[in-house]
């Protein structure tokens, strides 16, 4: 059974970045690219916690995303997985906003 894992790069703007790269590979083989677009200016808190989280700085020393396995891709619609442990404010934090749709 093949499992999926990431790790991830991204170019900075000035504070937080528009879009995230996660690179994905099946077996140690990468298979492509997903590209986030990231909206600090609706959600501000969620961006920085995904953002922190792709850079593997977390709550704890190399906590992030990198390494994590994905349950489902569904194109152009959502990525399950990346359970990584709490997010960078704690194991919650409150939802900032449902003003934007899955794209």
């Amino acid at each position: 059974e093949s499992l999926l894992s990431m790790g991830c790069t991204w170019s900075r703007s000035e504070q937080l970045p528009e879009l995230c790269y996660l690179d994905v590979a099946i077996d140690n083989r990468s298979v492509g690219r997903l590209v986030v677009r990231l909206r600090p200016d609706v959600v501000p808190r969620t961006c920085r916690n995904f953002v922190r989280l792709c850079e593997g700085k977390g709550r704890h020393p190399g906590h992030g995303y990198a390494g994590t396995k994905f349950h489902r891709i569904e194109p152009r619609f959502c990525v399950q997985g990346g359970d990584c442990g709490p997010s960078i404010y704690g194991e919650f934090f409150k939802d900032e906003s449902f003003a934007l749709q899955h794209m």
